[in-house]
């Protein structure tokens, strides 16, 4: 048995170390390994056509927007994975991870390029929402619809403004 284990460690330290990755939940520094042009699979052949949302030249990085007005004002801050090389092209800088794991309630603008998110975050169950608490809120979702709003105009002044969705957690 000592064996077995000295010859797996001796085979491990031979190909290098090994780390499991799950599909969908890859970091973006995976991802920057294939410089933007990774492809996923999924579904059967029949649904092949179904699978094809084409999404055209892929020379854009998504950005991903904090917003917040727990400084006193309402403000948008670009929120920059740590493994994101500023000269490479990531189609996914960041995961709906970040989303999740944010202090809630949270407000984020998520640009894809073609379409434009404002991602609403849920009020935690175990906080009471007071009043002034649930009035900031309202507040806040206001301010980030004008903000994603004005920030869809002002994109590509040469083009139509893209759509924008409204996504709730």
């Amino acid at each position: 048995m000592g064996t077995s284990a000295l010859m797996t460690v001796e085979l491990d330290e031979e190909r290098g170390a090994q780390v499991q990755v799950l599909q969908g939940k890859e970091p973006p520094c995976f991802l920057q390994c294939f410089q933007g042009g990774m492809v996923v699979h999924s579904g059967r052949r029949e649904e092949e056509e179904e699978n094809v949302q084409n999404p055209g030249s892929f020379n854009f990085a998504p950005r991903l927007f904090i917003l917040s007005s727990s400084s006193g004002d309402f403000s948008a801050t670009e929120f920059v994975y740590p493994a994101q090389a500023p000269s490479a092209v990531s189609s996914m800088p960041f995961l709906q991870e970040d989303l999740y794991s944010a202090p809630q309630p949270a407000l984020f603008l998520v640009d894809n390029h073609h379409e434009v998110y404002l991602w609403q975050g849920w009020w935690p169950t175990e906080n009471k929402i007071t009043g002034s608490a649930r009035i900031r809120w309202a507040s806040d979702r206001k301010s980030a619809m004008e903000t994603v709003l004005q920030y869809c105009r002002g994109k590509n002044l040469k083009r139509p403004p893209p759509k924008s969705y409204l996504i709730h957690a």
